[in-house]
């Protein structure tokens, strides 16, 4: 898969990590049933995937991007 098969152009992956940022300047950072936050497609409806932590049950890991795969 390459860049452009993705459903996310690089302006939105910023924007995801700068709205991960926001959440992680709270006290929800430390919560860990904060596990996942839904993607949508910015002009739809559409579920694209979730943003999700590293290591679900440890809050103080990162977090990634996982594709929902009907939308690979």
């Amino acid at each position: 898969m390459t860049l452009s098969d993705y459903p996310l152009v690089p302006d939105d992956l910023r924007q995801i990590a700068d709205a991960i940022e926001e959440v992680e300047e709270t006290t929800l950072a430390a919560n860990s049933i904060l596990g996942r936050i839904e993607l949508f497609r910015p002009d739809g409806d559409d579920r694209i995937g979730w943003v999700t932590r590293f290591v679900e049950n440890d809050p103080d890991m990162g977090w990634g991007v996982v594709f929902d795969e009907a939308n690979e």
